[in-house]
C-alpha cells in the first residue's frame, strides 16, 4: 500500500505568495489610509492512474486587504478586503501523436468540477462574522458575496521542439451557477411576498474560449484569445417598457458578453535582458433587458432604458522590464541573485450605451438636451512600477508602487465617481 501511495500520489504544485501593502483613498473617498497584504497560494495533490493520465486536487485561495474599485452592473464600487476560495477536481489525459500526426507532439483533454467562494467587505466596519468557507458561509454578510458551482472541460494542442518555438491551441467550455446570496431585491427586502424575483443577480453562466500561444526564446511570444459568456438569469426578467407593453412580464433575462483580446513580448536584441510587452482586450456586452432607472415605480416618458446592460469596453497594457544576473560586492557582501525593473500602464474604458450619468442629487446629467456626456463611462488608468530581486530560487523581495485613477461622469452619490487609491508593496 505504501508503495503504491509513494508511485502513484505526487504533489503537482504547490505555491504561497505573499506581500505587505499600505493603500490609501487620494480623493472620492473619506477612507483613512489602510495597512494590510495579499497572499495568495495554490496546492494541487495528483493521482497518477497511468503513464499519461492524472486526477488532480487543486486548492486556490488569495487574501487581499487594499484599498480597491471594482465594477458591477450597477456600476463602479469600493471595497477594502477581499478573499476567495476555489476548489477543483480534474482529470488529465495527454495523448502523444495523436491518430499518428506527427506535428501534434501532444494532445491534452482535461475535464474538471470546480466549487469557488468569494467574500467582499466593501468597508473596514463590517465584519466578517467568522465565516468559513466549509462550515458557516452563511455568516458572510458583504452584499457582493457569491459561489460558483460547475464543471468544464478542455483540449489542448501542443506543437513544440527542443530548445525552438512551441505552439499551444485550446478550446474549453464551462457551465456553472454563480449565487449571490446576500444580494436580495429591494421589492422583496420591502414585501417578502412580492411576485418580483429575490437573488436578481444569481445566474447560470456558460462560457467558451479558444486561445492561440505562441513562445520563442529570448522572451519573444505571442497569445490571442476569445471568449464568449452567456448569462442566464435564475429569477430575473427581462425589463420591458410598461409605457409599451403594460403588464407583460418579460422573459429571463440573458446577458451575452464577446471578448477578443491579446498580448504579444518581444526581447530587444540589442539590449539583453529587455522586453517590451503590449497586451489588450475589447469586450461588447449586450443584454435582453433594459431599467427603470428612477426613484418612481413607474417611468414617465422617454426615462425606460432599453439597452440599459449593453456596454463595450476597452483595455490597453504596455510595459517594460529588464532583467539582469547580479554577482557583486556590496559593502564587502555577496550580492547574487536576478534582479528585474518593470514599468507598466493600463488604460481601461466602460461606456454604455443607453444608461444615462446623474448628478449628484441623481438627476440626468443632460436634462434632454443630449450632451456629450449624457451616457455612463467609466475610466480607470493604473501605473505600476516595480522591482523583484530574486534571491534563491523560490525567494525573491519585491517592491512595487500602484497607482490607480479610477474616474465616472456618473455623479450619483451611489458610485465612487473618482477614487485614486495609491498602493505600495513590499
Amino acid at each position: 500500500m505504501f508503495k503504491w501511495f509513494e508511485e502513484r500520489v505526487q504533489l503537482v504544485r504547490f505555491n504561497v505568495e505573499g506581500v505587505f501593502t499600505a493603500s490609501e483613498f487620494q480623493t472620492g473617498s473619506n477612507a483613512g489610509p489602510q495597512e494590510g497584504g495579499r497572499f495568495s497560494g495554490v496546492i494541487a495533490p495528483g493521482i497518477r492512474l497511468a503513464e499519461d493520465s492524472a486526477l488532480v486536487f487543486v486548492y486556490n485561495a488569495s487574501y487581499n486587504r487594499d484599498l480597491q474599485v471594482f465594477r458591477e452592473d450597477e456600476g463602479p464600487r469600493r471595497r477594502s478586503e477581499e478573499q476567495r476560495h476555489e476548489f477543483i477536481a480534474l482529470l488529465s489525459q495527454d495523448f502523444v501523436k495523436p491518430l499518428g500526426i506527427s506535428f501534434i507532439n501532444r494532445l491534452t483533454l482535461s475535464p474538471s468540477v470546480f466549487q469557488t467562494y468569494a467574500f467582499t467587505r466593501q468597508t473596514a466596519s463590517e465584519e466578517w462574522r467568522n465565516g468559513i468557507p466549509l462550515g458557516g458561509v452563511q455568516k458572510f454578510k458583504g452584499l457582493y458575496d457569491y459561489w460558483d458551482r460547475g464543471a468544464g472541460i478542455e483540449v489542448k494542442l501542443l506543437h513544440e521542439r527542443e530548445g525552438e518555438r512551441k505552439h499551444t491551441l485550446s478550446a474549453s467550455v464551462q457551465s456553472y451557477l454563480r449565487h449571490y446570496r446576500n444580494f436580495t431585491s429591494l421589492a422583496r427586502q420591502l414585501d417578502p411576498a412580492s411576485p418580483e424575483p429575490k437573488f436578481e443577480k444569481d445566474y447560470v453562466g456558460v462560457l467558451t474560449r479558444a486561445a492561440y500561444e505562441f513562445q520563442a526564446p529570448g522572451g519573444t511570444s505571442l497569445r490571442l484569445g476569445y471568449s464568449q459568456l452567456n448569462r442566464y438569469f435564475t429569477e430575473d426578467r427581462a425589463r420591458i417598457d410598461p409605457l409599451v407593453e403594460a403588464g407583460v412580464p418579460g422573459e429571463r433575462r440573458r446577458d451575452i458578453t464577446d471578448t477578443v483580446e491579446g498580448r504579444m513580448t518581444y526581447g530587444i536584441p540589442l539590449v539583453k535582458g529587455l522586453v517590451v510587452g503590449l497586451g489588450g482586450s475589447w469586450s461588447n456586452n449586450r443584454s435582453t433587458s433594459g431599467f427603470n432607472d428612477t426613484l418612481s415605480p413607474l417611468p414617465a416618458a422617454g426615462v425606460f432604458s432599453e439597452h440599459y446592460y449593453d456596454y463595450w469596453s476597452f483595455r490597453l497594457d504596455p510595459d517594460l522590464a529588464y532583467t539582469q544576473e547580479l554577482d557583486l560586492q556590496l559593502f564587502g557582501l555577496p550580492i547574487k541573485g536576478i534582479l528585474t525593473l518593470s514599468f507598466s500602464y493600463s488604460y481601461d474604458r466602460r461606456a454604455y450605451r443607453d444608461r444615462e450619468a446623474k448628478d449628484k442629487d441623481g438627476g440626468f446629467r443632460d436634462a434632454g438636451l443630449g450632451g456629450k456626456d449624457a451616457n455612463e463611462a467609466d475610466v480607470t488608468h493604473t501605473f505600476a512600477p516595480r522591482i523583484v530581486y530574486q534571491f534563491r530560487k523560490n525567494w525573491a523581495l519585491l517592491l512595487e508602487a500602484k497607482k490607480n485613477r479610477v474616474r465616472s461622469n456618473f455623479q450619483d452619490e451611489r458610485v465612487y465617481r473618482e477614487c485614486v487609491p495609491i498602493l505600495v508593496e513590499i
